[in-house]
Order: C-alpha cells, then sequence, then structure tokens
C-alpha cells in the first residue's frame, strides 16, 4: 500500500494515476504498462558514485555558497528548511549555475532523501547543498 504523509500529496497522486488511466482511455492493460513504466528510470546511486557526484557539487557549490544561500533565504522566507523543484530550478539560473543532468538528478535524490512529516511531495531539504 501507498503511504503519503498528508491528504494533500495524497490528492495529488490518485490525481495522476487517474488522469493517466483516463489518458489510456481505461484500458487497464495499457495502463497498467505505461504505470510501471514510469518506475523503470529511477536511479539507485551506490556509495561510489554518490561520493563522485558529491565531489563533482560541491566543487560546482562551493564557489556560488552567498549567492545560494541568499537565493535560498529568498526562496524560503519563512525558514522552513525547504525549497520546491521550481525554486530549485530558479535559483540555479539565478546564480547561473550550470550542472550535468545526472548531478541534478543526484541532487535532488539527495535532497528528498528525509522523513518529515510537514514536507509535501515537491519539497526539497536545502540544508545538503549548504556547504559550511
Amino acid at each position: 500500500m501507498l503511504k503519503v504523509k498528508n491528504q494533500e500529496d495524497m490528492n495529488k497522486i490518485v490525481s495522476y494515476i487517474t488522469t493517466l488511466f483516463l489518458i489510456n482511455g481505461g484500458d487497464l492493460e495499457n495502463f497498467k504498462v505505461k504505470f510501471l513504466s514510469l518506475f523503470e528510470s529511477i536511479t539507485y546511486y551506490n556509495v561510489d558514485q554518490g561520493k563522485l557526484y558529491s565531489q563533482k557539487i560541491k566543487k560546482k557549490l562551493l564557489p556560488n555558497q552567498d549567492y545560494l544561500t541568499k537565493a535560498i533565504q529568498f526562496y524560503d522566507k519563512n525558514n522552513t528548511g525547504f525549497i520546491s523543484f521550481f525554486n530549485l530550478r530558479n535559483i540555479f539560473e539565478t546564480i547561473n549555475l550550470r550542472l550535468k543532468d545526472i548531478y541534478v538528478e543526484y541532487l535532488i535524490y539527495v535532497m528528498k532523501n528525509f522523513s518529515d512529516d510537514n514536507a509535501t511531495l515537491e519539497d526539497l531539504k536545502y540544508e545538503v547543498i549548504i556547504i559550511t
């Protein structure tokens, strides 16, 4: 059974699944194939990959820490500790930070790897990109 921390996220997931089913004309078999294909591209990062990717990302983020911190504070005025995917993209554009797609995917993976009952589906925990 799918566990979701809040009703808002559950509604989003149900809406997405329902839309996917309807797009497939209500054909259950076709829907199953399409739905399961969503999970085919999920990437698992082993320890060595994680270390390598973290080093590369840190190398890119370190010279931009002051700008990065200010941009995060702008998007998280209430100091929640979270930003959205959309705001992360805006922050990177604002500070003119370019990362390869594989590093962005890993960064999001790391930023989503937390447990917080107050977080929503879109929340990314930004403390992992603040280098002290």
